[in-house]
């Protein structure tokens, strides 16, 4: 059993069922959500054909790129250029982890992951040698296809000897709505966040509560990012019960009769989260 002081409680247009004000002591039982710091993903099977770069059939190279001998090079005295193919196996709107494995870099020349795929250009030559990590989703204008792009350089090089993109899913929790251009989520494995991106329509995550018995739970919700709008907690069978606002720890108690919680978009928004926790009050 856990005491917790609850110090504030904010509400807003959504109205709690019950509502313990400062400085009120609570007990409660254990926590209801597995995986509720977002602990546990699971990476899946590489999408990107011949990423190590054995076979040069297996790539689209314009002017500045050759493949060759297990490593991808680009000879920036040939001008701009992409590195490319249309991979059938790429999922569109998903969360990937992206790697990069950049052998050497010289001059002042620029490589990076094409916007047309990730929604924006992600650099990767200024991150160091060895092995770039990413955790992104392709909701850009050409969602299945996969590109390297060389630019604004002089005469020296730079060297690829790998190429990666592997869905991930976040374990326990099911995903409510569906992913497009404007609704989708990145689960990174390295922070251990969810990030929640909508245009106004469903998007976000679900998870059966354990030993469920209806009544009052205490939750804390973390957001390490609030780019837009707000997140809202909710069941099917309870409608809304909670908003959620701003970066910081959120905490409150909410009544349910539904044993499925849900955390979700609340209109337009883009916040990340890396903490959901609930526990039932005795």
């Amino acid at each position: 059993m856990r005491s917790v002081g609850l110090r504030r409680v904010v509400l807003s247009d959504v109205t709690m069922r019950r509502v313990f004000m400062d400085p009120v002591n609570i007990s409660l039982g254990n926590q209801a959500l597995d995986n509720y710091n977002f602990n546990n993903m699971t990476i899946g099977s590489e999408d990107v054909i011949g990423g190590d770069f054995s076979n040069a059939g297996d790539w689209d190279t314009q002017a500045p790129w050759t493949v060759a001998s297990g490593v991808a090079t680009m000879d920036y005295s040939l001008g701009n250029g992409n590195l490319s193919q249309q991979v059938a196996s790429l999922t569109a709107y998903q969360s990937y982890q992206v790697q990069i494995d950049l052998v050497s870099e010289d001059g002042d020349g620029q490589i990076e992951l094409r916007s047309n795929t990730w929604g924006g250009n992600v650099r990767i030559d200024n991150a160091g040698i060895g092995t770039q990590t990413y955790y992104l989703c392709n909701y850009g204008s050409a969602p299945t296809g996969y590109a390297i792009r060389g630019k604004n350089g002089t005469v020296l090089t730079g060297v690829l000897d790998n190429a990666s993109a592997k869905p991930i899913t976040l374990d326990s929790w099911t995903e409510l709505g569906t992913r497009t251009a404007a609704e989708w989520m990145i689960f990174d494995d390295a922070a251990k966040t969810t990030q929640i991106v909508s245009g106004g329509l469903t998007m976000g995550v679900s998870i059966p509560i354990n030993d469920f018995a209806a009544g009052d739970y205490y939750y804390s919700v973390d957001i390490v990012n609030d780019a837009l709008g707000t997140l809202k907690i909710s069941t099917a069978g309870d409608g809304d019960l909670a908003t959620i606002d701003n970066t910081g720890e959120h905490t409150g108690v909410i009544s349910l009769t539904d044993g499925t919680i849900r955390l979700e978009a609340n209109g337009a928004c883009d916040l990340t989260v890396c903490c959901f926790e609930l526990y039932p009050v005795l």
